[in-house]
C-alpha cells in the first residue's frame, strides 16, 4: 500500500489518521502527510537508484516504528501476517542499506541542473 493510501485529501487518508490518532500519535494528520512524503521521496530514490543507502536506512528504521507501533497484536492471526510481512521489508531495505543499488546506482542527483541551483 505505501503512500498510495496516504494521498491527502484522500477517504484513506483520513482513515490513516484515525488510526495513528488510535495508538496515540500526537498531530496524527500532520504525521501521516509526513509519512506520505517519506515514503514518495525515498521510495523513488530507491527504485531510480539514487542515494540508495541513505533512503533504504531510512525507510528501515520507518518501518521498524511501524512496526512497533500498529503490529505487534500476536493474538490476531492478521497482526502477525503482518508483522512478518513488515520484518521481510526490513530485511530487503537493510540489505539495500548495506549494498545499495551497485551498478544501476545514479551518480548525480537526477534534477535539471536549473531546478538545483535555487
Amino acid at each position: 500500500m505505501g503512500a498510495s493510501v496516504k494521498i491527502p485529501g484522500t477517504e484513506s487518508f483520513m482513515m490513516q489518521a484515525e488510526m495513528a490518532a488510535a495508538v496515540g500519535i500526537p498531530l496524527a494528520s500532520v504525521a501521516i502527510f509526513l509519512a506520505f512524503v517519506l515514503e514518495l521521496v525515498a521510495g523513488l530514490a530507491v527504485i531510480i537508484g539514487w542515494n540508495t543507502r541513505l533512503f533504504a536506512f531510512v525507510l528501515m528504521l520507518f518501518t521498524i516504528l511501524l512496526t512497533v507501533l500498529f503490529h505487534m497484536n500476536f493474538e490476531d492471526p492478521m497482526g502477525i501476517g503482518m508483522f512478518m510481512g513488515h520484518l521481510y521489508l526490513i530485511a530487503g531495505l537493510l540489505y539495500l542499506s548495506v549494498y545499495g543499488a551497485q551498478k544501476m546506482a545514479i551518480k548525480t542527483c537526477p534534477l535539471p541542473q536549473g531546478m538545483m541551483k535555487g
